[in-house]
């Protein structure tokens, strides 16, 4: 079955980066709707293009290096630390990969509402 994922820790990273080569190798059904790290934040709830996610991988460059032009019509890369640091309250995914990116991105004063919805099930 297809199934989306969402990502703390950069492609240029050890961890995410990895995770990306490996994600795309073996499950071909794999969407990552958005991507956060020290330098920003990519998001398309259609899935962020493989191969510009590789390209940075493989150029060990940040997430605001993602072209926007490789987009979708719903996508949006941006550079600034509030965008970056609330990515896990506005994306929705099946999967959430922490490699990183903390503490911005994920910590004590957010993690509840980042996999909470205020009803508190699951988001």
């Amino acid at each position: 079955d297809a199934f989306s994922v969402a990502i703390t820790g950069g492609p240029d990273g050890d961890v995410g980066g990895n995770l990306l080569k490996i994600l795309f190798r073996d499950c071909e059904r794999a969407s990552v709707v958005g991507v956060a790290d020290g330098t920003g934040v990519a998001e398309d709830p259609d899935g962020l293009d493989r191969d510009e996610l590789l390209r940075l991988v493989e150029a060990s460059e940040g997430i605001a290096s993602f072209s926007k032009s490789k987009l979708g019509a719903n996508g949006v890369v941006a550079d600034d630390s509030a965008s970056r640091d609330s990515m896990l309250k506005r994306v929705k995914a099946d999967v959430f990969v922490p490699c990183g990116g903390r503490p911005g991105t994920l910590n004590l004063a957010n993690y509840e509402t980042a996999f909470f919805s205020e009803d508190s099930t699951p988001a």
